[in-house]
């Protein structure tokens, strides 16, 4: 017992901390308004797709959500980022900074409830890009101890520059295996960040140097998280995923799922299209 007491007292910030995100979760289901959304063109890869896919040169600096439930916020601007980086084939670190999105803009304004502690619907966050916009990380800084800021008349102005023009459902909430697979992939294919929604199992929160995920249970959970997926391996099986628990976390901050885990996991899945100010034309304008 005296050999078991350390090891126990060790690890009760781990089960603290997944029972904290358990009981809170930052994506908040919700099927019916998810299935509404329009649906992507998706086609039947065939055997003439491409075998690879990595978006992983153009994404940001990873983010620390620190102790909000703000990945749906957080989720859709890398993805936001990431995209118009691809469109501008650029992977330069610095013009990636320079062109990263406010989380705490998007979360502030659509999380349920007063707290930081508040999910968020993913229809919703969506909405709000499309109609409202979203302003730069340099304008509206992440406040790891404030959630409650709302823009301000400077910041909406801002924002409603970088509105986008539609966003679309991968598939339905209820898909099949193959439907998921070739329709996350097709996205990919065409160097599209997918917005993943999935349910997350306790080992989700305390991988540390871990390239793949493996839930536990298998199909588990019932809490959703927001990630963003930036690549697959069609010959070893596996999509690589973006999350937002900082660089400590998994392999720098991605890990990979083989498409039988992912399959039973992901529940939601959406791609976006943005706006004129992210045409090729404007690549070199700075925010």
């Amino acid at each position: 017992m005296k050999n078991i007491l350390p090891l126990l007292i060790l690890c009760l910030p781990f089960f603290a901390a997944g029972q904290d995100t358990l009981l809170f979760p930052g994506l908040l289901w919700d099927d019916a308004g998810y299935d509404a959304l329009p649906a992507y063109p998706a086609e039947t890869r065939g055997d003439a797709g491409n075998r690879k896919v990595d978006l992983r040169p153009y994404c940001p600096v990873v983010s620390d959500q620190c102790d909000q439930q703000s990945c749906v916020g957080i989720t859709l601007c890398n993805a936001l980022t990431i995209r118009w980086a691809v469109q501008c084939t650029d992977t330069n670190a610095r013009w990636i900074a320079i062109h990263r999105f406010s989380p705490s803009c998007i979360y502030n304004q659509i999380k349920e409830g007063h707290d930081c502690k508040a999910g968020a619907f993913l229809p919703k966050g969506l909405q709000l890009l499309k109609t409202r916009g979203v302003c730069t990380l340099a304008t509206f800084p992440y406040d790891c101890g404030d959630c409650t800021r709302l823009p301000n008349a400077r910041q909406r102005a801002e924002a409603k520059r970088y509105t986008i023009r539609s966003y679309k459902r991968v598939f339905l909430s209820g898909a099949d295996s193959s439907t998921i697979i070739n329709n996350t992939l097709y996205a990919l294919d065409y160097e599209n960040p997918v917005i993943v929604g999935m349910k997350i199992t306790p080992n989700f929160l305390g991988l540390q140097n871990d390239t793949i995920w493996v839930p536990f249970p298998v199909g588990g959970g019932t809490e959703g998280h927001a990630l963003v997926a930036v690549g697959y391996d069609e010959d070893a099986g596996t999509v690589t995923l973006f999350n937002s628990y900082g660089s400590d976390w998994g392999d720098g901050g991605f890990v990979q799922m083989t498409f039988r885990d992912f399959v039973k996991q992901v529940k939601y899945a959406a791609v976006m299209e943005l706006g004129e100010w992210a045409d090729k034309i404007n690549c070199g304008k700075e925010p």
